[in-house]
């Protein structure tokens, strides 16, 4: 345990937070080409800046849940096909086999009033996903961040205690759209951060219900390709100089471990800054001591 915790403290004395943007290009376009901006958020239209300035893109408002899916009508359909109702024992099967969600008692009563707050059956997709983020974003009904006051529940912090981190909004987000109809997953955006994505009428677009802005209102709902999109932080990052840095640093501590290197030159390299006594400061003993720490 004490040496998983060393090599912990080695890696971080080399990592740096970094800072990633949102993809902004989707389809064939070049990514600096394809910025723009939403020009009706009704019938969802993306028109191009800079070199393709002028030129748009018309999702459109997605169809009705009704005219795809006619003999579904129950508007706690998906409710019932995912969480378990009362009565119901843990390990209850849907009709798909899997195994349905045990979730807090306090959380069926709101999602049922969620999905019987609007008639999301007959609703197209942008008016679904609209009702989703000002029930769940933010900013919206009283929700606040995890510093606000209050308890931390089993589940739907947010929508139990209107308080959350970034990792509850989006999952909250990606289950609210689920049980309304929407495609809709939760992702790793940039650093520490996770927001998702959701399918208009076929087109994949960001949305991040952690910002306090409007839906659309942001640089974080943008058009996206999918794939592009759901790796885009991991390719950026390993592309990175902070990735390098951290492999770097793991392949020295391999050295260090298996005696090709000192522990002594380990730290040297490491903190180059740092005079031997500062090191064995941080380290709270010498580095003979350390060294025969990896020897037991």
């Amino acid at each position: 345990m004490k040496m998983k915790k060393w090599k912990t403290l080695a890696l971080i004395g080399v990592m740096v937070v970094m800072n990633a943007t949102n993809a902004f290009a989707f389809g064939s376009k070049p990514d600096e080409a394809a910025r723009g901006t939403w020009s009706d958020k009704d019938n969802l239209t993306w028109t191009y800046w800079g070199s393709y300035g002028g030129e748009s893109f018309v999702i459109g408002a997605g169809p009705r849940f009704c005219d795809v899916y006619p003999e579904i009508t129950d508007p706690e359909y998906f409710l019932k096909e995912n969480i378990c109702y009362p009565g119901e024992p843990l390990g209850t099967l849907n009709s798909q086999g899997i195994a349905k969600a045990d979730y807090t008692e306090g959380c069926l009563p709101l999602l049922q009033e969620f999905v019987n707050s609007f008639d999301w059956i007959h609703s197209d997709e942008i008016t679904r996903l609209k009702t989703v983020h000002e029930r769940i974003a933010r900013g919206r009904n009283g929700n606040g961040d995890q510093f606000s006051e209050g308890e931390f529940s089993a589940s739907f912090n947010v929508l139990q205690n209107k308080k959350g981190n970034c990792g509850n909004y989006s999952w909250e987000f990606q289950k609210l759209c689920s049980y309304v109809g929407l495609e809709c997953v939760s992702y790793s955006s940039s650093y520490m951060h996770t927001s998702n994505m959701v399918r208009i009428n076929g087109q994949w677009i960001t949305v991040d219900p952690y910002v306090l802005e409007d839906l659309f209102d942001n640089r974080m709902s943008v058009p996206v390709d999918f794939e592009a999109e759901k790796n885009r932080y991991s390719n950026e990052y390993k592309n990175s100089e902070t990735y390098k840095q951290v492999m770097d640093g793991a392949e020295l501590q391999r050295k260090a471990e298996s005696g090709e290197i000192t522990w002594k030159e380990y730290f040297k390299t490491i903190y180059p800054d740092k005079s031997i006594q500062e090191i064995e400061d941080m380290l709270g003993m010498d580095l003979d001591s350390y060294a025969k720490l990896w020897q037991e």
